[in-house]
């Protein structure tokens, strides 16, 4: 058995790609890069319209990538920790 993931390395399937871009279409105020290494054009496409667009753009990486130069916020730290202060800190912020 195979989890519902994509494995590194891997292409993300037409429908995954398709279904991607449905999303991206409706707009986002921030965009969010984690754990990859941005290799594959439609990873990086969502951060070049994002930063095209005028939203935020956030990395969360412990390496730098191809769209690290890009991004607003770099964040050089692994995603479980990253994600954990992202919430605490929202958590705290909105009293929650």
């Amino acid at each position: 058995m195979r989890p519902d993931v994509v494995l590194f390395g891997e292409l993300i399937d037409g429908p995954g790609v398709e279904h991607l871009q449905n999303e991206l279409e409706k707009g986002f105020d921030i965009v969010f890069s984690i754990g990859t290494t941005s290799v594959f054009p439609y990873i990086q496409a969502p951060i070049y319209m994002a930063k095209s667009s005028g939203n935020v753009t956030v990395e969360i990486n412990p390496s730098e990538t191809t769209v690290s130069n890009v991004v607003d916020y770099r964040l050089a730290m692994p995603a479980g920790a990253a994600l954990d202060e992202i919430w605490n800190r929202y958590r705290a912020t909105n009293n929650t």
